[in-house]
């Protein structure tokens, strides 16, 4: 019952510092973003097709930084540290649930061309972070009743991870920019 009424505080919050924002929408391809923004939920799920993402990124020279959440109380030794990514777990939360270090802001006020929200189950720590994000575009799957994407990926949360990433470089390979 109190993880219920600290979660609907955490709403209301989040509601309210949303009225705030200030940020430019516009779509993005992958021939005209330079900089994506992923969140991430650090699970034992971490598969290949992630690793498969960054490195289609890297090939198209688009730099990438990853803002990952895991779940449990202090992170893991085995989960690689590696640049431009920041893990954060649930003792970098705040008593509603905000994730509190400082690259967390850092990774919000950052104005990437577009935000991909990787993770499939609803955690608000990275509902927080994608709500506030300045990211000029948002990219994410129907998780959240208060939908924060400004592109939305219809799949289920049983669809592979390959599946949704598939999706993504599907449609926005067909997306015409026009200048």
């Amino acid at each position: 019952m109190f993880k219920k009424f600290r979660l609907k505080y955490a709403e209301k919050s989040l509601k309210k510092e949303m009225q705030s924002l200030n940020r430019q929408v516009y779509f993005q391809n992958f021939k005209t973003a330079k900089q994506v923004g992923i969140v991430f939920l650090q699970n034992d799920n971490f598969n290949t097709a992630f690793n498969d993402l960054l490195t289609f990124f890297n090939i198209n020279r688009i730099k990438v930084s990853v803002m990952t959440y895991t779940p449990v109380r202090q992170i893991p030794s085995d989960f690689l540290i590696t640049l431009n990514r920041f893990i954060f777990c649930k003792r970098d939360l705040n008593w509603y649930y905000k994730p509190t270090p400082k690259e967390v802001r850092q990774f919000i006020d950052t104005p990437f061309d577009m935000l991909i929200d990787f993770s499939a189950h609803k955690e608000f720590p990275l509902h927080y972070i994608v709500s506030l994000s300045k990211a000029h575009m948002k990219i994410g799957r129907n998780t959240y009743p208060s939908n924060p994407y400004d592109f939305v990926v219809a799949v289920s949360e049983n669809d592979q991870d390959a599946f949704y990433i598939e999706q993504i470089k599907h449609y926005l390979e067909h997306i015409v920019i026009k200048k």
